[in-house]
């Protein structure tokens, strides 16, 4: 909306107006403020669409524009999670609150800084990072959907000077996951804790899983071929139980009343939330600050320390690339002492006293003597 005020020496009523962003200053040549409040609101209005025009007409000659793209996206990537589609829509509001529906063969590094430099004042380096993530992923899907082959300037982009996030390394002993069972005060509560630590289930999967999900006789759950339990990177997935977790199911299933693992107080629909009685659990057990999704890194750690393989250990947590696995499994002092002995044994090196002393004795190099002439 326009706003009004008056200039020293003129008759006529000033207005400051908004045309795409930019505040301008215009004359209305009016000397009541109702004609000139109308005329300032109609010039703004007439100079605004004539920017939007101008500026469709620029994204038509460049090429593909983002908004289009990132509805483009989502039809091709039919097979994404709920939750992941959620995170992608809140990428796209980020981007689009800074740089707009812009064309993406006009993007710029310079256009990259400048959203970094933006955003930087009111979230941390993770929140860009995703959204940038999403960014290269929409250029990468994009790449071949126009005549020209699209170059994703966003992988070239250096983000070296945005601080790293702080590796989180928190997995649980079987102590502590003893404890956090301990203090449960429901039996759905510890077959929840059971199952992630023994699974790698993520907390979305658990709470949708279902009974019918799961064939008690090869004690498996197959996860990803619903769309209320789609996993992260759509795939189907097969769960393999545990013997406790497949007693702790079988006990369950005799008292359920509706074919839902873990439902709501209505019994028709998945759980909603685990945060409140999560809180309550682990203060109760004081271990305060440990997550639900900490359950998943302890399975990782816990078949990295039984000296699973690294195939077989992808399969089961469902990672595509080893990056992952890595960043999941966690060795612990005592693993790390028992591989140096391993080491050790497996070198059978002479290390007592004798062959630890005994060295080769240095040659002594001789001199030669100059002949004389």
């Amino acid at each position: 909306m326009a706003e009004l005020y008056k200039r020293p020496n003129s008759p006529y009523l000033q207005a400051t107006i908004v045309v795409a962003g930019v505040r301008k200053r215009i004359s209305t040549k009016e000397t009541t403020r109702k004609l000139a409040k109308i005329k300032a609101d109609r010039i703004e209005a007439e100079r605004n669409a004539a920017a939007e025009k101008a500026k469709a007409i620029e994204i038509a000659r460049a090429g593909l524009g983002f908004v289009d793209a990132c509805d483009r996206f989502f039809v091709v990537r039919n097979k994404l999670s709920p939750k992941t589609v959620a995170n992608y829509h809140s990428n796209i509001t980020n981007i689009y609150r800074v740089l707009g529906d812009f064309a993406l063969r006009t993007l710029t590094e310079a256009d990259l800084k400048d959203y970094v430099a933006t955003r930087i004042k009111t979230v941390g380096s993770v929140a860009i990072r995703r959204d940038l993530g999403f960014l290269s992923s929409l250029y990468s899907a994009a790449r071949n959907w126009e005549d020209e082959k699209l170059h994703n300037i966003v992988s070239d982009f250096d983000m070296r000077d945005l601080p790293n996030a702080v590796e989180r390394k928190r997995w649980l002993k079987g102590t502590e996951v003893q404890a956090l069972l301990d203090n449960c005060t429901s039996v759905k509560q510890k077959l929840f804790i059971y199952l992630a630590v023994d699974t790698g289930m993520r907390s979305g999967e658990l709470k949708a899983l279902r009974y019918s999900d799961i064939d008690f006789k090869r004690k498996e759950i197959v996860i990803g071929n619903r769309d209320e339990n789609r996993t992260k990177n759509g795939e189907v997935k097969i769960v393999y139980l545990s013997e406790r977790s497949h007693r702790a199911l079988s006990h369950t299933k005799k008292l359920a009343t509706c074919d839902w693992v873990f439902p709501n107080n209505d019994n028709d629909g998945p759980v909603g939330s685990t945060k409140t009685w999560w809180r309550t659990v682990t203060t109760r057990a004081k271990l305060k600050g440990v997550r639900i999704h900490d359950l998943r890194h302890t399975f990782a750690s816990w078949l990295n320390q039984t000296e699973t393989g690294e195939i077989p250990a992808m399969d089961l947590m469902g990672h595509k690339t080893r990056s992952m696995i890595k960043r999941y499994s966690h060795s612990s002092p005592t693993q790390l002492r028992e591989a140096i002995k391993r080491l050790e044994a497996y070198t059978e090196l002479d290390t007592g006293p004798s062959g630890f002393t005994k060295t080769r004795p240095r040659s002594v190099r001789k001199s030669k003597k100059k002949s004389k002439a």
